[in-house]
C-alpha cells in the first residue's frame, strides 16, 4: 500500500496528474485513506503470520499495484501508460525478490534484529517514491 499511498500524495500535491477518471487520488480523503492503509500494512508485514512476500499472492497483489501506480504516473503520456503499467507491476516483482534477498543478506551480516531492517527498507521505499514523484 506504500505506492498507492504515495501517488495519492503526489496527486493531491499536484505534483503529477491523473486522468480526469481517476481524479479520486487527488482527494485528501483518499491520500489520508490511502497512508493509513500503508502504515497498517508496514505493521502487519512484521507479524510472523505474514506471507513471505515472495509468494505467489503476495507477488500477484505486489504487481497489481505496481502496475496501476506506474500506470497513473505514466498516463500524462497516453502513448506510454501501457508500458509504464507493465514495467511497473514488472519492477514490482523483481523488487519483491531483490528486496528480500538483500534483507536475508542483511540479517546476516549485521547484528541488528530483522525489524530494524525492515523498518529501514519501508522509509526508504516511502521517502523515494516522494522524493521521485515530487520531481516528476
Amino acid at each position: 500500500m506504500t505506492a498507492p499511498a504515495v501517488v495519492s500524495l503526489a496527486a493531491q500535491r499536484s505534483w503529477i496528474r491523473v486522468p480526469r477518471r481517476l481524479k479520486f487520488l487527488k482527494s485528501p480523503r483518499t491520500a489520508a485513506v490511502f497512508s493509513v492503509l500503508a502504515v497498517a500494512e508496514l505493521v502487519v508485514d512484521k507479524l510472523p503470520s505474514t506471507p513471505n512476500r515472495t509468494e505467489p499472492i503476495s507477488l500477484a497483489a505486489r504487481a497489481v499495484s505496481g502496475g496501476l501506480c506506474a500506470g497513473v504516473v505514466c498516463s500524462s503520456k497516453p502513448k506510454l501508460t501501457f508500458a509504464g503499467t507493465a514495467l511497473g507491476a514488472l519492477a514490482a516483482i523483481a523488487s519483491a525478490f531483490a528486496a528480500y534477498n538483500v534483507r536475508k543478506q542483511l540479517d546476516k551480516r549485521l547484528a541488528v534484529s530483522d525489524k530494524v531492517v525492515a523498518v529501514a527498507e519501508d522509509a526508504l521505499a516511502s521517502g523515494s517514491g516522494l522524493l521521485l514523484l515530487r520531481g516528476a
